[in-house]
């Protein structure tokens, strides 16, 4: 067991009086692609994965499965006509994904991309030949548009994500579209995740 972590309840945030134990190794997330070394030098981040939550939602005993990420140091955000798009999904099989992409928001080409495959009880591995391709998009009431269904293409693993829902724009000093989404693989398998779009 690495770790235990307790979360409460606030006055002002509705959450899990629980403990969290993990049964994996944390690891290293993908270095954004194309993104200079020098700008990384001070970000540090590692994910704790398949963390179990046992609990109380309000009165509702719950056992989940969850991620945690834990970063520090700086990292310069796309601008302009670029977005950095960062997918985070968990397989009902025990298989996890964690990709960062970075996309011109006015096309449909293939950006540069880092995918991480993480196996229950195996190492990560890099998915070098994985493609991610927006499939639907959604307008904002700023007149954002956002993508909420991606394809996953990979020789190891092919997915379909989707949105649960399409407004998941979180306001504030950075605007960003970060939202639960739902997994589907080509042989029916299952999973649950996140996506953010940064940008």
């Amino acid at each position: 067991m690495i770790g235990r972590w307790i979360l409460v309840r606030t006055a002002r945030c509705f959450g899990l009086d629980s403990g969290a134990t993990t049964w994996s190794s944390p690891y290293s997330r993908p270095t954004p692609p194309s993104s200079p070394s020098e700008n990384l030098a001070n970000l540090r981040v590692y994910h704790l994965h398949r963390l179990i939550v046992q609990g109380l939602w309000g009165t509702e005993p719950v056992t989940r499965s969850a991620w945690l990420e834990h970063a520090w140091g700086m990292l310069p955000l796309p601008g302009g006509p670029v977005s950095l798009q960062r997918f985070q999904v968990q397989m009902e099989d025990g298989r996890d994904f964690f990709c960062l992409q970075i996309q011109r928001r006015d096309s449909n080409t293939q950006g540069p991309i880092r995918c991480l495959l993480q196996e229950l009880g195996g190492q990560p591995k890099n998915l070098a030949d994985a493609r991610v391709t927006a499939v639907s998009r959604w307008r904002s009431q700023g007149k954002q548009i956002y993508p909420i269904a991606w394809r996953l293409e990979s020789p190891a693993l092919n997915l379909d994500l989707k949105a649960v829902i399409p407004n998941q724009v979180i306001n504030g000093p950075l605007t960003l579209w970060s939202g639960w989404v739902r997994a589907r693989g080509r042989e029916g398998e299952q999973g649950e995740g996140f996506v953010q779009v940064f940008g």
